[in-house]
């Protein structure tokens, strides 16, 4: 018979069922706790339970609250410290709790750490706030890989339908860095199927995504790119009534959620990014029915020609960009395949159009003396040698949040980034930055150019190395 509490199970069927105390031990002249209530109880009295001496209490409460939703609870939060005085030692342990709790949740607030707890006058506050910093900076970036993998993170998750139920289809596409490509290339719902689709981009160039109307997707790209410099203003959306729906621009590392209903009717609707050029790579296509099979039987769908373009490829044709080139189309590729969007041709149109995110065109064909060899090999592999005056910085600040872009200006106290959709200057105070990372891929994508064919690509080279001019003996055509 086992007899007395000892490291048995209490459903041991040796065990004793006719012995055995239970004790309560008080402290002599002190009451008992009182029940305090938690279970389902609103945020703001959880909160206030936060204030409770009992530490089994605060922890009950901690656990309550890790269940609720984390913008309730932190909005909540902020409003319930401001009630205490940093400046005093009894007011401490309650901002401490805060802080918990949004470590709890994720959410980091570097003004609590650091204007208020690492400056608190209780030194055991100051201590714990430390250890929360310590997690907040070095252990998260250790964990992640640093700020810099927000693109590989995103480009790690899941893409393509995530879930179907009958009310719902839940779908992800994202981008795949440098390579200008949805990471989705085919999706199918049901005519008329409510659908919740998420956006993310890993790449460090701006993207979007709209639907389009079956066999509209080359006319809605050539739209975006009419729309010149303006389009910036408009997301590169142009006014269509051929689009169903489309996202904003999304930089590196955002996401947007996007609600829609399928279109009633069956059929290939495609999806494409509008940005300058990207349209002509940068798509895949929602079949909208209830028996794929059968419309592929019925709609049998023409394969849009790609071709992985190395520069070995072009051995023996380079002789040949000298020489009976087409001006114009050389033209047209510069501003379809959205060149125009991050280069200038010259110094003059630079001073005229404002800073851009990549070299003046004259100054790389300068730099690499003419050589329509080594200008092909930096558009083909352009993370190969990144200038550094237009290489991506990834700076992380104080309050926890990211900027990216090339640098602009910089002086002692400032650190002027070119960043966003498009390219404006943000200026960062350099006491407010925590860390800064220079990417080693370019925004360029390295497959710029394989929608386009030989003479394509050639004419463009002619076009480059011309400097923009129509009377350069590349485009002389004497038999």
């Amino acid at each position: 018979v086992i007899i007395g509490h000892m490291q048995h199970n209490i459903r041991d069927p040796n065990r004793d069922h006719s012995h055995g105390r239970i004790y309560r031990i008080t402290a002599t002249g002190r009451p008992l706790q009182q029940p305090v209530a938690i279970h389902g109880q609103p945020i703001p009295a959880l909160l206030d339970n936060l204030k409770s001496p009992v530490d089994g209490v605060r922890h009950r409460t901690r656990i309550e609250l890790s269940a609720r939703d984390t913008s309730d609870v932190i909005a909540a939060t902020k409003k319930w410290v401001r009630q205490f005085d940093p400046t005093k030692k009894e007011d401490s342990h309650h901002l401490l709790e805060a802080l918990w709790l949004h470590q709890q949740h994720n959410v980091k607030n570097q003004g609590l750490l650091n204007q208020l707890l690492l400056q608190s006058p209780e030194p055991h506050a100051r201590i714990a706030a430390a250890t929360v910093k310590h997690y907040w900076t070095n252990i998260d970036k250790s964990i992640r890989g640093g700020i810099i993998d927000a693109g590989p993170e995103l480009a790690a998750q899941k893409s393509g339908i995530l879930s179907e139920t009958p009310e719902l289809t839940t779908i992800r596409i994202g981008t795949v860095p440098e390579k200008m490509m949805y990471d989705v290339k085919e999706l199918t719902v049901k005519p008329g199927k409510k659908v919740k689709l998420t956006f993310a981009n890993a790449d460090f160039m701006p993207h979007n995504i709209m639907l389009v109307k079956p066999g509209k997707a080359d006319d809605v790209g050539l739209a975006a790119i009419n729309l010149g410099a303006k389009g910036f203003d408009v997301g590169f959306v142009p006014d269509s009534t051929e689009i169903l729906w489309h996202s904003k621009l999304v930089d590196f590392g955002q996401e947007e959620v996007i609600e829609f209903t399928a279109p009633t009717e069956e059929g290939a609707y495609p999806y494409l990014c509008s940005f300058p050029g990207h349209h002509r790579l940068m798509r895949g296509m929602l079949y909208v029915t209830n028996d794929l099979q059968d419309f592929l039987k019925r709609n049998p769908q023409n394969e849009m020609r790609i071709t992985e373009w190395k520069h070995a490829d072009f051995e023996k044709d380079l002789t040949r960009v000298g020489q009976h080139r087409n001006f114009e189309a050389g033209k047209q590729l510069f501003s379809t395949l959205g060149c125009a969007q991050c280069h200038r041709m010259s110094k003059a149109d630079s001073a005229a159009q404002g800073q851009a995110l990549g070299p003046n065109v004259d100054d790389s064909v300068k730099k690499y003396k003419q050589d329509a060899s080594a200008l092909l090999r930096e558009i083909l592999e352009p993370s190969r040698n990144i200038d550094d005056k237009y290489r991506q910085l990834v700076i992380a600040l104080e309050d926890g949040t990211t900027q990216t872009g090339v640098v602009a200006e910089e002086n002692d106290e400032t650190l002027t980034l070119l960043s966003g959709s498009p390219p404006k200057q943000v200026s960062i105070p350099k006491s407010s930055i925590d860390d800064q990372v220079a990417s080693n891929v370019s925004i360029m994508p390295t497959a710029l150019l394989n929608t386009l064919d030989r003479e394509q690509i050639l004419d463009l080279l002619a076009y480059l190395l011309s400097g923009g001019d129509a009377k350069a003996p590349a485009f002389h055509h004497n038999h």
